[in-house]
């Protein structure tokens, strides 16, 4: 067991790690940033997502302005 008792034990390396760090709270920077590009009409140059398909701002990007429309 290890010194801390809030390390996981990872099977595939055999070592003791420590666990994954908690979500922030909120949306994340990439949300809002989607957010706001939805309710203020499509800014300037903005035609679409500014992300690389498949990345986690992406994803984030277009959750938040999915979430933007709903509202």
């Amino acid at each position: 067991m290890p010194d801390n008792p809030w390390r996981i034990y990872n099977f595939v390396t055999g070592a003791w790690e420590a666990p994954p760090a908690a979500p922030p709270d909120g949306p994340s920077e990439y949300w809002l940033e989607g957010w706001n590009t939805c309710m203020n009409g499509h800014p300037e140059g903005v035609t679409g997502n500014p992300y690389p398909e498949g990345s986690y701002a992406a994803w984030e990007w277009q959750d938040g302005y999915d979430a933007a429309m709903r509202d």
